[in-house]
């Protein structure tokens, strides 16, 4: 990952900066590309506890529960959509 030539000042406690130093030494990163590493991790993170979340509601009710395993089934009969076609090309 490289770095953004476009930065910007973040204040931070000496213990976090302490804390990042430390960290970006162990990865062998600079101090900007760890923190943008453990960012990137944090934005991944909350993405899927987003998903999750979602997930879980569509579960708890009944009827998107229902709509959901309908659209599943519908998209799991296009799986091998084409690929017949294929198998012939490379035979």
């Amino acid at each position: 990952m490289g770095t953004n030539s476009e930065t910007t000042t973040v204040r931070i406690s000496r213990s976090a900066h302490a804390k990042l130093q430390e960290m970006a030494a162990a990865s062998g990163r600079s101090l900007t590309e760890e923190l943008d590493h453990l960012v990137e991790e944090q934005r991944r993170s909350w993405l899927f506890e987003q998903a999750d979340a979602a997930y879980a509601r569509i579960q708890s009710d009944d009827a998107e529960r229902a709509e959901l395993q309908d659209e599943q089934e519908t998209l799991d009969g296009t799986l091998g959509d084409g690929l017949e076609d294929m198998e012939e090309i490379n035979a």
